[in-house]
Order: structure tokens, then sequence, then C-alpha cells
């Protein structure tokens, strides 16, 4: 595993935002949290929004793939949250190159689709 792939694993990362159908960029909605924790095995893991999720993830040279996706299956009361946690793990399958940043407000993971656009938007949980 290379440094920069190192600097994904081992930290628990909070979605910021996600790209949607239209591709406008979307900020998760108030109180849901969902987040993402890649270990050094190849697993991603997480909190979906409603649900647990986990699955199998591939990191190098800048790349990620996350492969196929098991989750617990509760239910929601609210539809927009079952309808943002949905959009999430279909745009799990989507990731490709990824890139790490540092500002003021900390660090940020930010995963693009293999023709760069952005998809999904993690910020480092401390």
């Amino acid at each position: 595993m290379e440094r920069e792939d190192a600097d994904l694993t081992g930290v628990t990362w909070r979605l910021a935002g996600m790209r949607d159908d239209f591709g406008a960029f979307l900020p998760v909605l108030v109180d849901v949290v969902i987040s993402a924790f890649f270990d050094e095995e190849g697993r991603v893991s997480g909190s979906s929004g409603c649900n647990r999720y986990a699955g199998s993830a591939t990191y190098s040279d800048g790349m990620v793939r996350i492969g196929a996706v098991a989750g617990t299956r509760m239910m929601c009361s609210d539809p927009q949250v079952m309808a943002q946690e949905s959009r999430f793990l279909g745009l799990l399958s989507q990731v490709g190159p990824y890139r790490l940043e540092t500002d003021t407000a900390g660090r940020k993971a930010e995963f693009l689709d293999p023709a760069g656009a952005l998809i999904l938007q993690f910020v480092e949980v401390l």
C-alpha cells in the first residue's frame, strides 16, 4: 500500500455531500450521519444513514474500487433518509480516482467517477 493510500485507511470519514441524479452536488441531510472506514485488510464499512454496510475495497495509485456492499435492512421513518441512503450505496460502486486534501477545516477525501467528476466528499472525523 502506498503512503497516499495509507492516509485513507484507519480514519473515520463522514460524508459531507454527494452528487445527485442531475449532476448537482448536495450536502447530506441535517442530523444524518453517513460514514466510511477503510481498513488495511481491504474492507470498507460504516453507516449509510439508517443502516450499517460493509464491503471489499481495493486502493492503490490514487484509485479506489469498492466491491459488493452488504448491509442491514432496517427501514427509516423518513423516506428522504432512505432515498439518500440508497443513492449513497449506489454511488459507492461508481468511485474510481480519489484525492486527499487538507485545508483550514481539516482533511477531506474526494471520490471521483472514472471521468473525474466529484461524486462523494468526506471529511475526517476527529
